[in-house]
């Protein structure tokens, strides 16, 4: 893992002006509180101030940055991630990334995820058998996920539709992705050469509060 560097101040002020160019605004405590109430979570921890996040709503689905800046401190936390996660008209989250670690390349890093998530529901695709707009559904692996058309009544003999998670993603967006992926990969492999057992996934962390 890269040294850590917590985000500075300028750091979160071009994290909070490039989603609000992007069209996300601040997440209210009201608003965190319904989505805890919704998906009745519970804190693991007790965690000290109050995260800033934004979020933006297209097309029945939720886009949530979680930035780990206190912003009544003026500092980021000393022991946290950030995260990106999508999450449905119900409340219930059905996309986390994998956790933004603050290291020398976090904003970039943490901006490009917002967006490509924000293309996603911006783009969420239509059945090309019925019409309706197809929903994120997990796939085998833990965060493995793409869209499918839960209308089967709908089509041809039950004809299940479905698309894989990148469909249609821009060129620099897919490439971006790929190249995570790799890294993460590497990552493993080394850890497995060194005989590095890992821990709890993260998301399940997460999802416990």
């Amino acid at each position: 893992m890269p040294p850590q560097v917590l985000p500075s101040l300028v750091d979160f002020e071009r994290i909070e002006f490039e989603l609000r160019h992007l069209g996300f605004l601040p997440i209210s405590s009201k608003e965190v509180r319904q989505s805890i109430a919704s998906q009745e979570h519970s804190a693991k921890r007790p965690r000290n101030g109050k995260e800033v996040g934004f979020s933006i709503s297209m097309n029945g689905y939720k886009v949530q940055v979680w930035t780990t800046w206190l912003r009544g401190e003026g500092k980021a936390r000393k022991e946290d991630t950030a995260w990106v996660l999508i999450v449905s008209d119900s409340g219930k989250s059905v996309y986390f990334s994998h956790p933004t670690h603050r290291t020398k390349h976090f904003v970039k890093n943490l901006l490009r995820k917002a967006w490509i998530a924000r293309w996603r529901i911006y783009h969420r695709p239509q059945c090309n058998l019925c019409g309706h707009l197809m929903h994120i559904v997990s796939g085998a692996g833990l965060k493995s996920r793409y869209w499918k058309c839960k209308e089967t009544s709908l089509h041809p003999s039950g004809q299940a539709v479905s698309l894989d998670w990148d469909h249609n993603l821009p060129p620099r967006a897919q490439n971006f992705v790929i190249k995570v992926r790799k890294k993460r990969v590497r990552d493993r492999k080394s850890r497995e050469r060194r005989g590095i057992i890992s821990g709890t996934p993260s998301i399940l962390t997460r999802n416990a509060w």
